[in-house]
């Protein structure tokens, strides 16, 4: 605990360690997510420069970029959750 800090604040989050197992848990789902990203940009670059040139297609990128890490992060980490419970 800080010397500066009262007895009844709470730890900063810099002072707190989660366990190994926590922080395994989330590089997996952070790896996952940017796997997901990075397939989400080459099919949304495919889709928008196949429609409507390069410029669409960067757009489309960025957007399924975004958009498949959200989905492809959140359904692993579900999946681990329903997994360790089990």
């Amino acid at each position: 605990m800080d010397a500066r800090a009262s007895p009844n604040e709470p730890e900063s989050p810099e002072s707190v360690t989660l366990p190994r197992r926590h922080q395994a848990r989330t590089w997996l789902v952070r790896l996952v997510g940017a796997i997901g990203g990075a397939v989400g940009a080459w099919a949304g670059y495919g889709f928008g420069a196949e429609v409507s040139g390069v410029l669409l297609g960067v757009v489309a990128g960025a957007n399924c970029a975004v958009f498949g890490a959200l989905i492809a992060g959140s359904l692993f980490d579900a999946l681990l959750k329903r997994l360790v419970r089990a």
